[in-house]
């Protein structure tokens, strides 16, 4: 391989002596020029096979799915790997992971995030929900039953309560009155304090159902559009832990 390196360069980099070998001027050259590259390629090397064999990882996402929904399950995978350290970053923005620390965030939306990697965890479902005091929005469902409460949204996703006008054939319907929260726990609390009509999605609000602490106010339920991605860098698919969560979380 030196002598077709040689043959390529069409200069001599080692002369050859009967038991042994030196570098010739263009040799000793030619390695001081180069050792700096391998140094590099070796620290790269090092540091991917630092990343793939990583037992940490900090994951992104919002308080009210990681309460209800997340941290559950990243119990279960800690007892089953118990060398995993996971460290989960609640918050309302979105990562930037262009200069974030963050290994992977679990965002709601319709899963087009450019070039991150995306896994669609759950499908969700929405309906109407409130105090047990304010009753049931029974009978046909019109604007002027509607414009009885006060319609209580998320400021994430507003166009879910449009889904929802949508399935129940008031598809221009504009609320008279809306409050918006950034958080749907306390969106929830909002709701159960009878302050207006919540729409609940199932798997945020059922432990609120379970307690009687709100009431489905319709029957009328409807599959939303967008709902929780697991999204990660290209570059960050073979870290060993990112593999575990992902895993685990799509697991059936």
């Amino acid at each position: 391989r030196i002598q077709d390196l040689e043959v390529e360069l069409g200069v001599r980099l080692f002369s050859r002596f009967n038991r042994r070998i030196e570098l010739t001027a263009a040799g000793f050259s030619f390695h001081a020029g180069i050792a700096s590259a391998f140094n590099t390629i070796e620290i790269e090397i090092d540091r991917l096979r630092t990343r793939n064999d990583l037992r940490y990882l900090k994951i992104s996402t919002l308080q009210s799915f990681a309460s209800a929904w997340l941290v559950p399950r990243l119990a279960a995978i800690m007892r089953q790997h118990a060398d995993l350290s996971i460290v989960l970053e609640t918050t309302t923005n979105l990562v930037n992971f262009d200069n974030s620390d963050v290994h992977a965030a679990i965002r709601f939306g319709n899963g087009d995030w450019g070039k991150l990697i995306t896994h669609r965890l759950l499908e969700l479902t929405a309906f109407p929900v409130c105090a047990p005091s304010l009753g049931h929005l029974s009978g046909r469902i019109t604007p002027a039953v509607l414009d009885q409460f006060v319609i209580l949204s998320i400021t994430q996703a507003p166009q879910i309560w449009s889904e929802w006008f949508s399935s129940v054939g008031l598809p221009n319907y504009t609320p008279r009155a809306v409050q918006l929260f950034d958080n749907a726990e306390i969106l929830y609390e909002a709701a159960s304090a009878g302050m207006g009509l919540a729409l609940g999605v199932d798997v945020l609000v059922q432990r609120y159902l379970d307690s009687g602490r709100l009431a489905r106010a319709s029957e009328t339920s409807v599959s939303l559009s967008s709902t929780y991605h697991l999204v990660y860098r290209t570059r960050d698919r073979n870290i060993r832990a990112l593999q575990l969560l992902r895993d685990a979380l799509l697991e059936k």
